[in-house]
């Protein structure tokens, strides 16, 4: 049986203070910030040194526990119950300073959203 490695988030007080931070020490508030300040997630990807993956889980808790999480809650409603359940590739990445639950070329907009 072999093991799939999730992305996850480390909170402890003996790394980065304490804060948020990805396995390979980037922090979230980091990453968020550069990406909600206008980065793409392709220089987020090089910069921070993480994967898609790591992105979706900075937006997941940003959304889950952040002081910004209104502004992406309509994701979380309909993606974060999915992340731990299906494929990453399949959940899209919230857009920065939007509510819409959707973003990137892959994924048709939904047309049940409001107008």
């Amino acid at each position: 049986m072999s093991t799939v490695s999730r992305p996850h988030i480390v909170v402890d007080p003996a790394v980065n203070d304490g804060r948020p931070t990805l396995p390979g020490g980037a922090s979230v508030a980091d990453v968020i910030a550069a990406y909600i300040g206008g980065a793409t997630p392709a220089t987020l990807y090089l910069q921070y040194r993480i994967g898609r993956e790591d992105l979706l889980i900075c937006c997941w808790w940003v959304a889950r526990y952040a002081k910004q999480r209104q502004t992406w809650k309509n994701w979380l409603d309909r993606w974060g119950p999915m992340l731990a359940t299906r494929e990453l590739a399949e959940v899209p990445l919230p857009v920065p300073g939007s509510r819409s639950p959707v973003t990137g070329p892959a994924h048709a907009p939904r047309t049940d959203a409001p107008r």
